[in-house]
């Protein structure tokens, strides 16, 4: 419930009250939760760096197996979350 409680407050999942009970329901996509994961592993372990883990990535498995094209997704995704992590600024509004 602890667990639960917390993924709650972080807007992971939606509580509903049912009852004496509660009722949750995913408010992420896996691909987006996997997403989530993923940056924060990319800043807490390699300083926001998506090259080093891509460079320990490449270090640890064999190099006859190719890695672009899991490269490409997790530049993609890093990107994607840093784009969702900053406020978009706000433009200003010039009458036409």
């Amino acid at each position: 419930m602890t667990i639960m409680d917390r993924l709650a407050r972080k807007g992971v999942v939606e509580r509903r009250k049912i009852g004496r009970s509660y009722m949750y329901r995913p408010n992420l996509t896996a691909d987006e939760a996997r997403g989530r994961a993923l940056s924060r592993l990319v800043e807490c372990f390699f300083g926001g760096s998506p090259g080093a883990l891509l460079a320990e990535t490449q270090r640890r498995w064999p190099a006859n197996v190719s890695l672009e094209p899991a490269a490409e997704r997790i530049r993609a995704r890093a990107k994607a979350a840093r784009a969702a992590a900053k406020p978009s600024p706000v433009q200003p509004h010039v009458p036409r």
